[in-house]
Formats: C-alpha cells, sequence, structure tokens
C-alpha cells in the first residue's frame, strides 16, 4: 500500500495524515504524497512542518487540523500551487497557546471561518498563501473570563491573502492584529471587524464588497454589516479595551 504521507527527515511513510503527525518528533517535516481524506482532527502539539506538495487535503463536518498548547507550532507550507486543506467547520483551529505560521498554500473551512484562534498566547502568521472561511477567513472569540475562550491572541499579516464571506478578519478577543502587508477581502459585512483588542496596519490592501451603512444594526453578538474596510466597534458585552 502506497504511502500518501511522508516525513522528510526519516524517510518513513504513512498511510493517513494522523499517524504521520503522531509519529513525527519536535522539528520534522511532513509532505504530503497524494490527496488525502481527514476523517477525524488531526491534532498538532509539537512543531511541525507540513509541505502540501500541491495536494489536497480534504476534512468533512470537523475541524481539519487543531493545533494546541505551547508546544504546538504547525508551518504549512506548499512546494506545488495548488495545495490546499479544506475543513467542513474549519481549516485550522488554534488555542491553547499554540501557533500557526502559512507560507503557502490554502486554508479553506467551508462551514465557517478559515481559521479560528483564542485562547492565551495563541497566534497566527500568515507570510503567503490564502486564507478562506464561509463567514470569516480568520475569528477570534470574545468571551470574557474563566471562559476557555479568554484571553490575548497575536495575529500577523505579511503577506498573502485573508477573504470572509461576511469578514474577512473579526478580532472580538483581547491581542495584537498587526498587518504590515497582504490583501484582506471582506465580503457582504466589512473587511475587519475589530470588538476589542489592538489593532497596528503599516502596509497591505483592506477593501470589502459590502455596501457601506451609515446606521448599522447593532446584534448581541457576533460581526457587523456596516460596509467599512475597517470597523472598530465595542458592544456590550463585549471585553473592549481598545
Amino acid at each position: 500500500l502506497d504511502g500518501v504521507v511522508k516525513n522528510l527527515g526519516t524517510d518513513a511513510e504513512y498511510c493517513d495524515l494522523a499517524s504521520a503527525v503522531l509519529d513525527a518528533v519536535s522539528g520534522e517535516g511532513l509532505q504530503l504524497l497524494a490527496d488525502i481524506t481527514i476523517p477525524t482532527t488531526v491534532t498538532v502539539d509539537k512543531e511541525l512542518t507540513l509541505d502540501l506538495n500541491g495536494k489536497t487535503a480534504t476534512a468533512g463536518n470537523i475541524n481539519a487540523l487543531h493545533v494546541t498548547t505551547s508546544a504546538g507550532d504547525l508551518t504549512i507550507t506548499d512546494s506545488g500551487t495548488t495545495g490546499k486543506i479544506t475543513g467542513g467547520t474549519r481549516a485550522v483551529m488554534v488555542n491553547g497557546g499554540g501557533s500557526l505560521t502559512l507560507t503557502n498554500g490554502w486554508l479553506d473551512g467551508t462551514g465557517f471561518d478559515g481559521v479560528f484562534v483564542y485562547g492565551e498566547g495563541s497566534s497566527v502568521t500568515v507570510n503567503g498563501g490564502k486564507i478562506t472561511g464561509l463567514y470569516y477567513g480568520i475569528s477570534g472569540n470574545g468571551s470574557a473570563a474563566p471562559s476557555e475562550y479568554y484571553g490575548s491572541t497575536n495575529i500577523l499579516i505579511t503577506g498573502g491573502t485573508v477573504q470572509g464571506g461576511e469578514t474577512a478578519i473579526f478580532h472580538p478577543e483581547l491581542g495584537l492584529l498587526k498587518i504590515t502587508g497582504g490583501t484582506i477581502t471582506g465580503g457582504s459585512y466589512n473587511g475587519i471587524e475589530m470588538k476589542a483588542g489592538d489593532l497596528e496596519i503599516t502596509g497591505g490592501i483592506i477593501t470589502t464588497s459590502a455596501a457601506f451603512v451609515a446606521t448599522p444594526a447593532q446584534t448581541g453578538n457576533g460581526n457587523t454589516q456596516s460596509g467599512d474596510a475597517i470597523l472598530i466597534y465595542n458592544r456590550a458585552g463585549y471585553l473592549g479595551t481598545m
């Protein structure tokens, strides 16, 4: 039986991604050898690099990958040109202090968001590639302590593309969203929506296709249909401190 995932350090081949991740030693690299399906969420709690190698990894109605704990540090790249991870809920969830870096490839969440990041010390860095989601490209969670979702995240965009069907980046949590480059494209709501935390922009292109709404309707939870490229909008129930 031909392997579909290769460990680039040991040359071992595996029949599924979960087994390859489980066997890998922190610091090693994995490479897809064929298109694969992900039947259950693959947890990454060590430092790994995943080369999509122009292949696709498709998960059903779940998160395809889960990067967690402070030891979890996943870099996704693509030595080909068509590498893609699709999750029926989201492509990647990051929490518990885990870190995700995208340098190339496409992360797509067809049920909610491309990447969901929450919890103290969790981080996402986009240096290239593309993140897309049904509602959000990247989103967080603004729950207060003692919720597991509470805490400051760190999101850095230096390049690539982030796109959401409603909002490209929804930031209701504490922490820093820093943008130095890249293309951020919102859909029917806005480009970036800040409910809490800090926003620092020194580069990049931020747009939305939504029509401008002078007085947006206030909702108790979630994003706001405003038509702004950037909306900074605190409401009752969110952490504030912007």
